[in-house]
């Protein structure tokens, strides 16, 4: 319950000031569609158009189902409030700052690299040769996107805990 509180403090703390939340918004935006233009990267680069663009990341309200659609839009959005609290620090703390955004990074690596989608997530680890062996996961591929999240709650508790603890300025 304290790692709660701690992130609803730090989120009234850092929320006070709104550019924080264009912040939060336009790195969800960007991860979330930057999900569909990733995929579909090759057919972007012969065929580029902004109506396609629009209808690849629309398209993915429908062509996901609503467990992996759920999971990367939670992710999204957890990986953007990460990025927030990140810059936050880094803005409030001219020494040790960098600290924190080191804390993130694996929440973020994680969250861009793996995809809401099991079956894509499969295939990209039979990039690395072990997709075969990962089909028989009971829950087909969705264990990655809860990684992720587990992951990024991680990063987000800490930097909560960042944002919350004040100390005291050292007089020379």
């Amino acid at each position: 319950m304290d790692h709660l509180r701690n992130f609803f403090i730090a989120g009234k703390q850092v929320y006070a000031n709104k550019v924080y939340v264009g912040i939060t918004l336009s790195s969800f935006a960007l991860l979330f569609s930057g999900n569909a233009l990733f995929r579909n990267r090759e057919l972007l680069q012969n065929q580029f158009s902004w109506k396609l663009t629009s209808s690849l990341i629309l398209g993915m309200f429908t062509s996901f189902d609503l467990i992996s659609l759920f999971l990367l839009l939670t992710s999204s959005l957890l990986a953007g409030i990460v990025i927030t609290f990140s810059s936050f620090l880094i803005k409030r703390q001219v020494a040790g700052g960098m600290e924190s955004a080191e804390a993130s990074l694996p929440g973020l690596i994680l969250s861009i690299l793996l995809p809401a989608c099991p079956s894509c997530a499969l295939s990209i680890f039979g990039l690395f040769g072990i997709g075969s062996s990962l089909a028989f996961l009971p829950l087909k591929g969705i264990e990655f996107g809860l990684l992720t999240l587990f992951v990024i709650l991680i990063s987000l508790f800490y930097l909560a805990k960042k944002v919350t603890t004040t100390v005291c300025d050292i007089r020379k």
